[in-house]
C-alpha cells in the first residue's frame, strides 16, 4: 500500500491475520504488510493507467457534462442526492467489467521476464503450478475476518453509502417507475433527467 493514513487499520488487521494464522512465517523475510510510496507501487499505478485508457477517460468526460448540459444543479441537494445515488452505481459497472476483462486477457508471452506471461491472470491464480509457481496463499478463518472488521468504526454499510435511507427509497421507488432503465454510461445523464423532476415532486423538503 502507499503512506496515506487511511491505511492504519489494514496494518492492524493484516499484521493480526499473519500472527494468528501463519505464525511460521519470519516477518523480516516475508513481511506481512509494505507500505511504499505510490510512485513506487507501479503494477497498481500502471493499471490505473490502463483503466483510463479503456473506460476512465470517457467516465470522467460523460459525468462532467452535467457541467453544461442544464440538467444538474450542485446547488440544489435533490440534485446532488440524486448524481450520488446513481453515478456510482454506473461507474462502478464499468470498474467491474474492466476487472473481468483484465483478469481474462492473455498477456503476451515473454521468456526473459521473471513475471507471468502467455496466459490470463484467472488461469495464473487457479492453477499456479502448471506454469511453474507455487501458491503461497494462507488460508483464514472468515469469521475471525469479520469480527476484526466488525471492530473498526465505520461499518461497511456507512462506507458504501451515498445517500440517506431516505433518498434512496425515494430514488428506487422513481427508477422502478420509469422502467428500471440499464444503468449504462451512455444513459446517464438521460436517466437522471428523467429521474429528477419526479423527486423534485416527491421530496420537495430537499430544496
Amino acid at each position: 500500500v502507499d503512506h496515506g493514513s487511511e491505511t492504519g487499520d489494514m496494518y492492524a488487521v493484516h499484521i493480526a491475520l499473519r500472527k494468528t494464522f501463519a505464525p511460521e512465517l519470519d516477518d523480516t523475510e516475508w513481511p506481512p504488510f509494505v507500505a511504499i510510496k505510490s510512485t513506487s507501487n507501479i503494477t497498481i499505478e500502471n493499471l490505473w493507467s490502463r483503466w483510463l485508457k479503456t473506460d476512465g477517460r470517457n467516465c470522467q468526460s460523460t459525468i462532467i457534462q452535467g457541467r453544461t448540459n442544464g440538467l444538474f444543479n450542485p446547488l440544489n441537494e435533490i440534485d446532488v442526492n440524486l448524481f450520488q445515488w446513481l453515478w456510482p452505481q454506473i461507474v462502478q459497472q464499468k470498474l467491474n467489467n474492466f476487472v473481468q476483462y483484465w483478469n481474462c486477457h492473455r498477456v503476451r508471452s515473454q521468456k526473459t521476464k521473471a513475471m507471468p506471461s502467455g496466459t490470463t491472470p484467472n488461469d495464473i491464480y487457479e492453477d499456479p503450478e502448471s506454469y511453474g509457481y507455487e501458491d503461497l496463499g494462507i488460508c483464514v478463518d472468515v469469521s475471525v475476518v469479520e469480527h476484526l472488521r466488525s471492530k473498526l468504526v465505520v461499518t461497511r454499510e456507512e462506507a458504501f453509502r451515498f445517500v440517506d435511507d431516505d433518498f434512496k427509497a425515494a430514488a428506487e421507488e422513481v427508477y422502478a417507475e420509469i422502467g428500471s432503465p440499464q444503468l449504462v454510461l451512455e444513459r446517464g445523464w438521460a436517466i437522471f433527467g428523467d429521474m429528477r423532476g419526479r423527486l423534485h415532486n416527491m421530496l420537495d423538503t430537499y430544496v
